[in-house]
């Protein structure tokens, strides 16, 4: 006959444990928590971070497309559908008339090439670049 201390024993360890008590699972999701809230917040800067280097460098890409223009033609361009009609050849010096990234239009007038992003306008004016190009003035 066994007594109940090796019963006991026998039995407890041969128990199988089936699945996470509510304690784990609770301090699991508590963790996840946490580290979303620290990390949706940077996500999101990112995310407007990137749209605007996407506008700096939309209007850099006009720039030097102008800047090609000008070479070719002797003359600024007027307007940005300028630099997307095709010539003679076939070519042209952009694919397609870029947009901001919340949809509004680039703007060419006197040599600068303006964009409003966010309620703030990018201009290359404002860019540091050795390539900004600007029309001669021929008063």
């Amino acid at each position: 006959m066994q007594t109940l201390t090796t019963y006991l024993a026998q039995h407890h360890s041969v128990r199988k444990k089936n699945g996470f008590t509510l304690l784990e699972l609770l301090i699991a999701v508590s963790i996840i928590l946490v580290l979303s809230t620290i990390a949706v917040p940077r996500f999101t800067g990112a995310a407007k971070t990137a749209k605007i280097a996407k506008v700096r460098a939309d209007i850099q890409t006009i720039n030097h497309a102008a800047a090609l223009f000008e070479a070719d033609t002797g003359d600024f361009p007027k307007t940005l559908e300028a630099l997307v009609t095709k010539d003679k050849n076939g070519n042209s010096y952009l694919q397609a008339v870029p947009k901001t990234p919340d949809g509004k239009d680039y703007t060419i007038a006197d040599g600068v090439i303006t964009g409003e992003f966010d309620g703030k306008p990018y201009s290359s004016a404002d860019q540091p670049t050795s390539s900004s190009v600007k029309p001669d003035d021929k008063g």
